[in-house]
């Protein structure tokens, strides 16, 4: 799965702002201090696995105005694109996938668009802040572990290829 661009509606500081196209393999956001960086990965972070409790410490209410929430475009290994989109609600907020034409599709596939990763390996593996990079942490989950093994290996199951 490949992010191409996201739409926050509000969020923090943002509102109806459109960041992208994001291109490349990989993405290093950087900016000043205060700059939105952290808030727009807790954005990404947010709509994929959802909003926190109210009273969370990374609430990050729209201060600019918008409803709490927005979208993302995303693009899978087979080239299809579609559109993720969650707002604050019940239970970290409803999600609604469309395909890049608007045709719905089931909750159930954002699993399967994110790879099967959990909220930890999304967390440690594929957007990662510079603080949580430099944290004095090991990285003892074995789904993390397997994840960077195969993305530097270029090996799918790096593991199994190792034990056979």
């Amino acid at each position: 799965m490949k992010i191409e661009d996201l739409y926050i509606d509000g969020f923090g500081p943002f509102a109806s702002k459109q960041v992208g196209p994001l291109t490349g393999s990989i993405c290093v956001i950087h900016g000043v201090n205060e700059a939105g960086k952290s808030t727009l990965l807790a954005f990404i972070r947010m709509v994929l696995f959802g909003f926190p409790r109210q009273n969370s410490s990374t609430h990050y209410p729209p201060l600019a105005g918008g409803r709490h929430g927005g979208r993302l475009s995303l693009v899978d290994d087979a080239g299809h694109r579609y559109i993720v989109e969650r707002f604050r609600g019940v239970r970290g907020g409803p999600v609604s996938i469309m395909t890049g034409d608007g045709a719905p599709v089931d909750q159930g596939n954002l699993s399967r668009l994110l790879g099967g990763a959990s909220w930890d390996v999304f967390k440690n593996v594929f957007a990662f802040s510079l603080d949580e990079l430099q944290a004095d942490k090991s990285l003892p989950d074995a789904d993390v572990n397997s994840q960077i093994y195969s993305a530097g290996m270029g090996a799918a199951n790096l593991p199994q290829a190792l034990t056979a």
